[in-house]
């Protein structure tokens, strides 16, 4: 019974051991962020993913580092990760910020899906509602340009043919003429 009884201690000190080590870790990425040295962080985050890759607190901060850096896509990544929470509050969190950084990215569509999102979880977050709305008028201006893009586009379109069919019949009048001589 004795070695049995030992073994348990050492386990459970292993355990302490392991996340007293992954806590120091995320605290020192923490404080690389708050001195925004954000790659320091992004490295110590990676460190301490090692030990728990699941963790959606773990990804929020990743993402939020990745952000800072202007990696966007990757931080979206890593948002959808930390969306996949129990944490009501963590998750508001992190749909509010994949708002912020499909916004950055100009995708205004999953931005207000995002924001939309963050306020399902959270209606008083005033910060979410004003950010809906300025994505909102966002895309209708995007999609205004993309519409006089396009009505430029096929306006340059009409203009070359009409150039072309000129230019073709004045070939075919220099050509009738010199057929006439």
């Amino acid at each position: 019974m004795r070695k049995v009884w030992l073994l348990i201690p050492l386990g459970l000190l292993f355990a302490v051991t392991a996340h007293a080590d992954f806590i120091g870790t995320v605290n020192k990425g923490n404080e690389a962020y708050r001195k925004k040295d954000y790659k320091t962080a992004l490295d110590m985050y990676h460190s301490a993913e090692t030990d728990r890759p699941e963790s959606p607190e773990l990804k929020y901060n990743i993402a939020g580092a990745q952000y800072q850096r202007g990696s966007f896509k990757d931080a979206i990544e890593q948002y959808q990760g930390a969306i996949k929470t129990t944490d009501v509050g963590l998750e508001a969190q992190a749909q509010y910020n994949l708002g912020s950084t499909y916004y950055r990215m100009k995708d205004y569509q999953n931005a207000i899906q995002s924001y939309q999102e963050a306020l399902k979880l959270n209606p008083r977050d005033m910060d979410a509602k004003f950010n809906l709305e300025l994505a909102r008028k966002m895309l209708k201006e995007q999609m205004s340009q993309q519409q006089n893009n396009q009505q430029q586009q096929q306006d340059k379109q009409q203009k070359q043919q009409q150039q072309q069919q000129q230019q073709n019949q004045q070939n075919q009048q220099n050509k009738d003429q010199q057929d006439q001589q």
